[in-house]
């Protein structure tokens, strides 16, 4: 019988979300490094993409919202499966 798990999601934290959406000049540094389309970001950020937890996407949002560790910019279930 096959183990199945349900995978843990991985997002960024709302208010690191909100901070996202604010900053004009952050958001055209994420389409430009992902190579997408403005609304292609917004929409991203609507659905709380995982694409906006790669770590090179993490080390932009950490620099430009001033954060020291791009664990503080990422929230997950991962808490439940470790306790």
């Amino acid at each position: 019988m096959p183990i199945t798990k349900e995978v843990p999601k991985i997002s960024l934290k709302p208010e690191v979300l909100r901070r996202v959406r604010k900053n004009k000049q952050l958001k055209r540094a994420l389409t430009d490094l992902f190579d997408i389309d403005p609304t292609t970001l917004i929409r991203w950020i609507k659905k709380k993409d995982a694409s906006l937890c790669r770590y090179d996407s993490l080390q932009v949002i950490c620099s430009y919202l001033e954060i020291d560790d791009v664990e503080d910019c990422i929230e997950s279930g991962v808490e439940k499966y470790l306790s």
